[in-house]
């Protein structure tokens, strides 16, 4: 670390509470408000500190059983009320006001090294630990299975939240909530902010909670079974400062001025808002020489027991910082004054190394307390990174499109840099900027601008290098689709080669046996009755016999043989599929498949059979096409735009046409007579298989379709065309006079009259 100057900014700000949420507060405990007691004093009775309201919600000992301690000085100088083993406390059966509304429950709380699973710390519900009417919070330290982290449990204890919060460090914000209805299906559950902690709903997938409005009671340190007795099993051990129980579902906004109130009130007490962001994402410093010069403020700690000011307590700052992770085990802090009296906010600038990540730590001295001192308030660590010496990428190129022909297409960079910059522009094969064996210099690209002119040979990756007196920095990679056609297997050769000239040709792949062990062979052409208008006679069959009929043509563009940059096809501007099929066997397995594209993880999509019908499906939408004909030809058709928006279409007529939001547009393979796993193979004929590398229109589908069926129409009918010949002339007239004459009353016999 380079050598480090102090200037001390010291200025007044004013500090408000947050704002309390009162409306539908029905149990209010605070230890704050406990009074008369000292360290080590056994709390009989919690005061419920609630206003007018109909839910008496104090605590009482429970006969035969400990009760907890108090302690004034448990977590940043607020009072705590301490738990161990066979302590705890419980309300008087109370009546829930309007159970409809729901039920938000917050608590401040903390646990010790010794819990195990399933330690209740609170539980509100039915007195008899009815299954499905109890909401219970669960301590527990357990670092690995099903009940790992904090659990938020209901149902009498069926349900567990899987999240890593074991709650043994620090206080934490504890959050639980249930809709408005009179039958729960859901619980928000909530540690420290208002991202919703994720449940294991194999315990119970149902996860329904019934909030009964009779008999109910809250019990803290333990819970209570099915048979109303206190569980010796659940007992909790650890700390709790805070519990309020709302009779209502809370809004988002409401839930978060009860947090802010609540972290304010406890966690505030230490140096707080650090400038830099903890972690924020922005790189920082200004450059100074051969560093940066980095400016550090933070807020002072607030009065526990008055959070609208400052502690007028605070003498003194020390200030740790060191690179890398927390460690400041050799750092000798550097001591700030706070001013007397002690002002809202301080910083100091401090020259730094480039491109570090720092961590640092404010600790409050108070009345004069030296580093080490228990009195100290110890401050949360924080970390940022200062910036990078050689170039920063502000905005990469995009991805771009274009047909064959059309006019030049730009991509465009912005880097920011401590010193000057020269750039080079390199095209690559895959969507690497750190594989050279594939890149290639683009002689006289040297801005920050590229121009390329769309056409076969354009279709790459475009990215930029620049560099500065530090070194060098690449842009990410951006693609241009020159749209096309990229494949079209006609079925006419004895080869079922591509005839679109991209040379997409299916795999020999003789001797290949599928995971079920079955050996898979090549389609054979067969002469079919020529139905198309297009002459399409020349057909291939899917045996029916097991023997896995398929073609594969696999797309993983593997420059460099690494696996981390290999490409499939690019269809970023979504991709269109058509074929025609007919089969005479309509009752096929469900998912048996005419083509799969084979997208790495989930994003593969099957043209499959189901109850029926042809259709689309991949792990998000199923999409029926059209009922399956037997031994009919049909088109089928999918488009899918950028957007994900997928468009399917059966003969191009009307009523087959389905629609779903699903963006399934990177390719592995084409593959042709089985589905993506490779254990359903299609039994029938497929033909004229045509592969786009963007979303045609309706009515370029239609021409598709009219060409090769012969059968014409119009993509748009007439207003008054009854004939649906897409002409409105005397015939629809006639048609429309004799509906004129047709008597419509009922019974016919009354048309006389």
């Amino acid at each position: 670390m380079k050598k480090l100057f102090l200037l001390v900014l010291l200025s007044l700000s004013s500090l408000a509470s947050a704002q309390a949420v009162t409306e539908g507060l029905i149990i209010h405990l605070d230890a704050g408000k406990l009074s008369g007691l000292i360290d080590g004093d056994e709390v009989a009775t919690w005061s419920d500190q609630a206003q007018a309201d109909s839910v008496n919600g104090t605590l009482n000992s429970v006969s035969g059983w400990t009760m907890p301690k108090y302690y004034r000085n448990g977590f940043n100088s607020r009072p705590v009320v301490r738990f161990g083993a066979s302590t705890c406390l419980n309300t008087l059966p109370f009546t829930m006001p309007d159970v409809s509304k729901g039920l938000t429950v917050f608590m401040v709380a903390t646990g010790d090294t010794t819990s195990e699973t399933g330690e209740r710390i609170l539980q509100i519900g039915q007195v008899a630990g009815t299954a499905g009417s109890v909401l219970g919070v669960d301590l527990s330290t357990t670092v690995s299975g099903a009940d790992a982290g904090s659990g938020g449990r209901f149902n009498n204890g069926k349900s567990l939240v899987a999240a890593n919060n074991p709650m043994t460090s620090g206080f934490n914000i504890i959050a639980m909530q249930i809709a408005q209805g009179g039958n729960y299906g859901s619980l928000g559950y909530y540690v420290n902010d208002l991202n919703k902690e994720t449940f294991n709903n194999s315990v119970n997938p149902n996860n329904i909670f019934n909030l009964l409005a009779n008999d109910n009671e809250l019990s803290v340190g333990t819970c209570r079974g099915t048979n109303g007795a206190y569980m010796t099993s659940d007992m909790y051990s650890g700390d709790v400062a805070e519990i309020l129980v709302y009779n209502s579902q809370l809004t988002q906004v409401q839930m978060q001025q009860v947090m802010d109130e609540l972290y304010v009130k406890y966690y505030k007490t230490t140096a707080w808002s650090p400038m830099p962001e903890n972690n924020s994402p922005e790189y920082q410093g200004d450059v100074a020489g051969s560093g940066v010069d980095v400016t550090l403020s933070w807020n002072a700690g607030l009065d526990p027991y008055n959070t609208s000011v400052v502690n007028n307590d605070i003498t003194g700052y020390y200030l740790y910082i060191c690179q890398g992770d927390p460690n400041y085990g050799n750092v000798t802090p550097m001591k700030i004054e706070a001013g007397s009296p002690p002002v809202a906010s301080a910083s100091v600038t401090l020259s730094l190394d480039f491109d570090q990540v720092y961590s640092w730590r404010v600790d409050q001295s108070i009345n004069g307390t030296l580093p080490s001192d228990p009195n100290t308030i110890v401050g949360p660590d924080w970390k940022f990174t200062t910036l990078p010496s050689i170039p920063v990428v502000v905005a990469n190129p995009a991805n771009a499109e274009a047909f064959s022909g059309d006019g030049p297409v730009s991509f465009n960079v912005e880097f920011s840099s401590i010193s000057a910059i020269s750039y080079q522009w390199y095209s690559s094969l895959d969507k690497s900027n750190a594989t050279s064996g594939d890149d290639e210099l683009i002689a006289g690209a040297e801005s920050t601008t590229l121009t390329v002119v769309p056409n076969e040979s354009a279709s790459r990756y475009y990215y930029c290098l620049a560099t500065n007196s530090g070194g060098s920095n690449a842009s990410a990679p951006a693609y241009l689709t020159i749209k096309r056609m990229v494949l079209h297997l006609d079925m006419e050769t004895a080869d079922l080669s591509d005839v679109s000239g991209n040379g997409n040709n299916p795999v020999d792949e003789t001797g290949l046996t599928t995971a079920q062990g079955l050996l898979v062979s090549k389609p054979t052409l067969a002469a079919d009755t020529p139905l198309l208008a297009g002459g399409y006679s020349a057909l291939f069959a899917v045996d029916v016999d097991g023997n896995y009929n398929r073609l594969t043509i696999p797309l993983d563009r593997d420059v460099d043989n690494d696996p981390a940059t290999a490409e499939p096809a690019i269809f970023y501007s979504g991709y269109t599929l058509t074929m025609w099929a007919k089969t005479s066997i309509v009752d096929q397995a469900i998912n048996t498949s005419l083509f799969n594209n084979n997208g790495p993880g989930s994003l593969d999509f099957q043209i499959e059979l189901g109850n029926g019908n042809y259709r689309y499906f991949d792990n998000n939408v199923t999409v029926a096409l059209g009922q399956i004909v037997p031994d009919e030809w049909v088109y089928l058709a999918v488009t899918c735009d950028a957007a994900g928006n997928v468009i399917c279409y059966q003969n191009m007529a009307g009523d087959n046409i389905g629609q779903a939001n699903s963006l399934h547009n990177e390719f592995g393979q084409f593959q042709i007579g089985t589905n993506r796993n490779g254990d359903k193979p299609y039994a029938g004929l497929i033909d004229d298989v045509k592969v786009w590398n963007y979303p045609l229109t309706f009515e370029q589908l239609s021409d598709e379709y009219n060409i090769a069926s012969g059968k014409f129409g119009c993509y748009t009918r007439p207003e008054m065309d009854l004939n649906n010949d897409c002409i409105v002339n005397v015939a629809d007239l006639a048609m429309l006079a004799g509906d004129w004459l047709e008597c419509q009353r009922c019974p016919v016999n009354t048309c006389s009259e």
